[in-house]
């Protein structure tokens, strides 16, 4: 699990994919957010449920996982009522298998990602008016 500052805004990251997995870790910290990650949706419950006070502002969800893939955690996480108000953002290489498997309006990011397309998440879902990326871009 990685952290980074507080800023009050944390985000879960989700993928079994080590190496994707800690480069979004790299990017959200350096945008000012404490970071949470899990190896599978099972042991992503089980981080949102032992630290209930600490709910992230977004979830990245990787929808292939082995042990519990990311449909499967999202209809798990909809049935606990302290869980289901978090924003879930789904990710796969899998362009048009994914999307049709996503709940209604969900988000999806195709992998390989674009930077601005994943701080753009972060941006919508937890409130950061102006990310870093933004100000060096204008």
């Amino acid at each position: 699990m990685a952290t980074a500052a507080s800023s009050g805004h944390v985000v879960l990251v989700v993928d079994d994919n080590e190496m994707l997995r800690e480069s979004l870790a790299d990017l959200l910290s350096d945008e000012g957010c404490s970071v949470l990650t899990a190896v599978n949706g099972a042991d992503a419950l089980e981080r949102l449920r032992r630290v209930p006070r600490t709910h992230p502002c977004l979830i990245l969800l990787d929808l292939m996982m082995p042990v519990m893939d990311g449909r499967e955690f999202y209809t798990q996480k909809q049935l606990d009522p302290e869980l289901t108000s978090i924003p879930v953002v789904f990710m796969s290489a899998e362009g048009n298998l994914g999307r049709g498997a996503i709940p209604a309006g969900g988000e999806y990011l195709t992998k390989p990602m674009h930077i601005e397309t994943v701080l753009g998440a972060l941006e919508r879902h937890c409130g950061l008016a102006r990310p870093s990326w933004k100000a060096t871009r204008e």
